[in-house]
């Protein structure tokens, strides 16, 4: 029975591993732009990284003195805030 839980468990985490496989080829180590709409205007950045959870850390470029000196997110939100600036 410990084979059979361990499989059907990899099985249902197996889309996630996808989603963030997949995330990761596209965001990891982009340029990005994204206004929180604070009032700070619309800030560069750099994801750093995205972890096997799926949370997603991005980094302001140096020259911003802005509040917001980085982000962490979860993948849901990456397409709704991040927008690529460089699509290499």
């Amino acid at each position: 029975m410990g084979k059979q839980a361990r499989w059907k468990r990899e099985r249902r985490l197996m889309p996630q591993w996808q989603a963030v496989r997949q995330a990761r080829q596209k965001w990891v180590g982009k340029v990005v732009q994204f206004d929180l709409g604070q009032g700070d205007g619309v800030q560069l950045a750099k994801v750093t990284s995205i972890s096997d959870e799926g949370d997603v850390v991005v980094e302001c470029l140096a020259g911003y003195d802005r509040r917001v000196p980085g982000l962490v997110m979860s993948l849901g939100y990456v397409d709704q805030v991040l927008t690529l600036v460089d699509a290499e």
